[in-house]
């Protein structure tokens, strides 16, 4: 969700004291430190932003952000070095910018992992037709180790090497194909389904190619395309049952969307445009394999008056994923250029990111990607205020959480390396305070226990929460129907889903362990007030009491967040 990590990024730039996003530079000057730190959160992923630790007030100088990650690290150097470059006249700071450090700390192309192993022997006879059709440039360097993914480099690469060349009139997307046919437009922008909306148009577009068959002009590279994806849409429910609830409905929930749009959207656009589809309506597995190829193989490109748009690029689209890429793509003239980020031996593995930002579960339902190929699998949990306790619970609770932290109170996740975050301890301390703990409440943002019951209730709260995760998601589906893992495990797909749910019930195994292991070390229960019965105070004493006790008195509600909420719920009567 790009608007969430938008305003995630916001609300860290402001609470690390930084003023804006932008930096002066001095001429002769090297780059100026802050122009690094900025580049470093502008490109952290939402699991970077989540573990960053902001402070509880805004500090006097501007809190520098040092080396987050390897990924992140090489991603803030290049987004420096094209804004640099779109400058263009700042030599001193752009000598700071040694090409070494984008490969600093991260391992060597030949050992990044990637979806699918490559498999040779090489098989570059079936890049010849496809290069010559479409007009690719340079597709000598790169040859296909066999299947419908894989490509590693025919020879020595130089850094910042052009690898393929692309023309934009071969890129299969809703721009290049209204060009040749100007009708096509008023068909496509007759489609409005929100966020599908793009990928949609996409979906049309592909149908039509490829029912034109040997005419399409993308024919050769139509035919290299499998019928079978890890897609989601094409999993059998068969397979699914192990996965966990959550991630079991989002995707049954994602399948009826699109036959949704199969038996509604389509139908109308074939009365409203009969020219669309000739021969009527695309059938439902041809309509799940569209959907497959535009969900698993396009990506995003600038090619509509600066907007982004999925496209689909024939000989790019057979790279397999990595989170550390050796490659970055750029659109130069009427040519997307694919360049070497780092020197590549003859053999390299070339790969692509596809989104390690997305994590384990967006990876997995998108490209049946399993959790071994990405940085760090997680668990996603959310916190909710009970329902009998709305009106009385701490709402400033909840807006300390909004204002402080970024998971707030419904975006934690537990990872291998972290398997109980802070912030999610953070979160379940304050959701569970009661009105004799408020004096010691800047424990919590110290990281440590407001107190021996607090911190019995905070637990409890977080056992229940992440044990409901290890519920299945269908309850009463025969084990025995279940398809044995070994079954499972015969196609990639499967044995990614697989992959997934062990390192699912693993994380929050762990979490559950650690949790017992902190409950164990706690005093015996006293019984005291809060113990049993939760003795919430009021939105209005505790805002008061908790703002004075833990910012003595300096902290001010008036962030965006805060005040969106507060018009949102001026109804309510909540202030």
């Amino acid at each position: 969700d790009f608007d969430s990590l938008a305003s995630a990024r916001e609300q860290a730039r402001s609470a690390l004291g930084y003023e804006r996003w932008d930096c002066e530079l001095t001429s002769g000057a090297g780059l100026p430190p802050d122009a690094v730190h900025l580049a470093r959160l502008a490109c952290m992923s939402g699991h970077e932003l989540y573990a960053l630790a902001l402070p509880p007030t805004c500090p006097p100088r501007p809190a520098p952000i040092e080396f987050v990650s390897p990924s992140n690290e090489r991603l803030a150097l290049l987004f420096l070095r094209t804004r640099l470059g779109d400058l263009g006249a700042h030599e001193a700071a752009t000598r700071d910018l040694d090409d070494d450090a984008f490969v600093d700390g991260s391992p060597s192309p030949e050992t990044a992992p990637s979806a699918v192993e490559a498999t040779p022997p090489p098989k570059p006879s079936f890049l010849g037709p496809l290069a010559r059709e479409l007009g690719l440039n340079h597709a000598t360097r790169v040859v296909s180790v066999g299947g419908d993914r894989g490509l590693v480099a025919a020879r020595a690469l130089q850094l910042g090497e052009v690898v393929v060349s692309v023309p934009l009139a071969a890129v299969v997307c809703a721009h290049t194909c209204c060009v040749a046919e100007p009708w096509l437009s008023a068909a496509l922008d007759a489609i409005d389904e929100g966020e599908w909306t793009a990928n949609l148009r996409l979906m049309v577009i592909l149908v039509r190619e490829r029912r034109r068959a040997s005419k399409s002009r993308w024919s050769s590279w139509l035919d290299s395309l499998p019928q079978a994806y890890g897609d989601c849409a094409q999993w059998e429910d068969k397979y699914c049952t192990r996965l966990p609830a959550a991630l079991y409905w989002v995707r049954h929930a994602l399948v009826a969307e699109i036959d949704e749009f199969l038996e509604r959207l389509l139908p109308e656009l074939c009365v409203a445009f009969p020219d669309l589809f000739p021969a009527g309506p695309p059938s439902s597995s041809e309509w799940r394999w569209v959907r497959a190829v535009v969900a698993t193989r396009a990506i995003e490109l600038p090619l509509t008056d600066g907007k982004s748009e999925p496209a689909l690029v024939p000989l790019l689209d057979m790279l397999q994923h990595s989170p550390r890429s050796p490659l970055e793509h750029s659109i130069v003239g009427s040519a997307l250029e694919l360049r070497a980020l780092t020197p590549l031996s003859a053999g390299a593995s070339l790969t692509l990111d596809y989104g390690s930002r997305m994590g384990a579960s967006e990876l997995l339902l998108q490209h049946g990607v399993g959790p071994g190929v990405i940085e760090a699998a997680h668990v996603f949990v959310a916190l909710q205020l009970p329902a009998e306790l709305a009106e009385e619970a701490c709402i400033a609770a909840v807006l300390l959480l909004e204002q402080l932290t970024t998971g707030g109170l419904e975006m934690h996740w537990l990872t291998e390396r972290d398997p109980l975050p802070s912030p999610l301890l953070l979160a379940a301390r304050l959701l569970v305070l009661d009105e004799t703990e408020v004096k010691t409440v800047d424990r919590a943002f110290q990281g440590e226990p407001v107190g021996p019951e607090n911190e019995r209730r905070a637990l409890l709260l977080l056992q229940e929460v992440i044990s409901a995760l290890l519920e299945p998601a269908d309850p009463y589906a025969d084990v025995e129907e279940q398809v044995p893992a070994a079954e499972a495990a015969a196609a990639v797909t499967q044995t990614a889903i697989i992959d997934y749910c062990e390192a699912h019930e693993r994380i929050c195994r762990t979490s559950l362990e650690l949790i017992e292991a902190r409950l164990l070390g706690l005093p015996p229960s006293t019984g005291e007030p809060g113990n049993s019965t939760m003795n919430f105070l009021s939105g209005g004493q505790a805002a008061q009491a908790m703002l004075k006790t833990c910012c003595n008195g300096g902290f001010t509600c008036e962030s965006d967040v805060v005040m969106n909420r507060r018009r949102r719920e001026d109804s309510s009567g909540i202030n």
